[in-house]
């Protein structure tokens, strides 16, 4: 198995408030990008609510990564900042950065009716 080169390959990572990843995974999945995960992690941005003691009030995050083939990389963007309402207040942020390396990876043996 051949690894990618460096210019293949793309990351895009999108950091959301709580409760909208799940849409954006489910809308990737259907147009058949399924390189891609979501998990949680706490913190404050420029912006939140300040606290008593002066400081931003974390809140619940959800950060999804997506690796897409470079040709591509710019139209899954696109949709992701669509799908995910990025430009609404408090919408998140997006970026997109080249990956050095990337390799697939692929599951043997996986029953058919299992793999939806």
């Amino acid at each position: 198995m051949d690894i990618p080169l460096h210019n293949e390959m793309k990351q895009i990572t999108c950091v959301l408030y709580k409760g909208g990843g799940t849409d954006v995974l489910q809308a990737l999945h259907r147009r058949g990008i399924n390189r891609c995960a979501m998990w949680h992690a706490r913190g404050s941005a420029v912006g939140d609510p300040v606290g008593r003691n002066g400081l931003p009030v974390p809140f619940e995050k959800e950060i999804i990564c997506v690796i897409v083939p470079a040709k591509s990389a710019d139209e899954i963007f696109h949709f992701i900042f669509e799908t995910a309402q990025i430009d609404r207040p408090y919408g998140g942020f997006l970026y997109m950065e080249q990956l050095k390396y990337a390799s697939p990876y692929f599951f043997e043996n996986v029953p058919e009716e299992d793999r939806s």
